[in-house]
């Protein structure tokens, strides 16, 4: 999927630059040529106002006395279309005068049988009468004045600036068909990672659900198998369906919030209060909880702790640390919850007693359903999604999360938050 994906954008890409090319030659092209043909248009429509000025006198009679003129080569032809008369006499050969026939007037490009280019204006004779000199026999103001340059330089040189757009554009082309899939091949490697995070995640949630449902469904068919049973009798299948039913409650609804955050539909609602008291709060419903494992939980916070935050999602932070440590901690274990505020912010660590995680374990315990061999193994009833939500939680209040741990020696979960001072109230500031 992502090699089709990819070579359609690199094709894409490609043509998109090659029109680009395209139009842009074009451009250059058609100002170029104007450019050239205006000053090879200066020149002829300078000398046919000169002659026009002269009344068209001695037409035929070739001047020394305009050096710049010689190179515009003057045909006059009657309105049957014969040639009277070409200054300089010999300039074309009769094979070639017949390009230039015609009395339509304004300037026209014209190219004669060995190749060569020639820029032409036609001048209609508008008075003849009365004009001194030795007119040509048959001159009449039907007549056509047509003024003949070669233009062979302009036309090798837009010849030669063709060439070069056409191959500029094709290896522009072709160099942007490169360009385009190695920048596609590095565009999706964000979406593949994406890609491939979300396939994991789903094959890990159907196989999360897939288990508990598993489950059900054996202890539904036990207890179909004897109808005749009473609840006490099958109290232990039904109590083992209900614990399925609770899991499957709590990792939908962790699922919903992570999907939420996911797609940032899950908004904050930001107040003000007090995070040591908060803590001290959580702390105190999980010591029942520990002393049936004689787990103790000890509190080093500073009362004065003041937070502005989404009450209810620190709170579910808390609980989801407390939880954790509480799972992994043995018997006759140790949990500790730290917290203090800095000059810039507020400091929390959640120590416990725990068998500790390996190194290697350590990047991806933030990961969805993440597992390793000694910890988040699926008898101890998480979801392996606590300590994502966890995670989104610390990073929608700007806060960071990371945990230190070796084997054998505990973990400590350490989260720092940027201090948001409590809005004051508008009495105090008139005060």
């Amino acid at each position: 999927m992502f090699q089709k994906t990819r070579v359609r954008l690199a094709a894409l890409n490609t043509l998109v630059l090659f029109v680009i090319l395209s139009l842009f030659g074009g451009v250059i092209y058609v100002f170029s040529s104007s450019r050239l043909y205006v000053r090879v248009d200066f020149t002829l429509a300078a000398v046919a106002n000169r002659l026009k000025q002269e009344q068209y006198r001695n037409l035929t009679r070739q001047s020394d006395d305009r050096p710049a003129d010689r190179k515009v080569v003057i045909l006059l032809w009657n309105k049957a279309g014969h040639l009277l008369a070409q200054m300089p006499p010999d300039a074309f050969f009769a094979s070639e005068l017949a390009k230039f026939g015609g009395t339509a007037s304004g300037f026209r490009n014209v190219t004669t049988a060995d190749g060569h280019s020639y820029r032409a204006l036609s001048v209609p004779l508008t008075q003849t009468s009365g004009a001194p000199g030795n007119p040509p026999e048959g001159l009449s103001p039907d007549s056509t004045l047509l003024l003949v340059m070669n233009i062979d330089p302009e036309a090798h040189m837009l010849s030669d600036l063709v060439m070069i757009i056409a191959i500029g554009s094709l290896s522009g082309g072709v160099v942007s068909l490169l360009a385009g899939l190695f920048l596609a091949n590095r565009a999706l490697i964000p979406i593949k990672k994406s890609w491939d995070k979300q396939q994991e995640f789903v094959t890990d949630a159907s196989h999360e659900l897939r288990t508990p449902l598993s489950v059900i469904q054996g202890h539904l068919e036990l207890l179909f198998r004897h109808p005749d049973h009473t609840i006490e009798q099958d109290s232990e299948k039904l109590s083992a369906v209900l614990t399925e039913v609770k899991r499957m409650i709590k990792m939908v609804t962790q699922l919903l919030t992570l999907a939420r955050s996911d797609s940032n539909q899950t908004e904050l609602e930001t107040t003000d209060f007090g995070l040591g008291r908060l803590i001290s709060d959580i702390a105190e419903q999980f010591r029942t909880l520990a002393e049936t494992k004689n787990i103790s939980i000890e509190t080093l916070l500073d009362e004065n702790m003041e937070f502005n935050g989404d009450k209810q999602r620190i709170n579910q932070l808390v609980v989801i640390l407390l939880d954790n440590a509480l799972k992994f901690t043995p018997e006759s274990g140790r949990i500790r919850i730290i917290g203090s505020k800095a000059r810039h912010g507020i400091k929390i660590s959640v120590e416990d007693t725990g068998p500790g995680i390996p190194a290697k374990d350590l990047p991806l315990i933030f990961d969805r359903f993440y597992r390793g061999d000694k910890v988040r193994r699926r008898s101890s009833g998480g979801t392996g999604l606590g300590l994502a939500i966890a995670k989104w939680i610390v990073k929608a209040h700007n806060g960071e999360i990371w945990v230190e741990s070796k084997p054998g020696e505990g973990t400590r979960i350490h989260i720092s938050l940027p201090l948001k001072r409590p809005r004051q109230d508008k009495n105090v500031l008139l005060a």
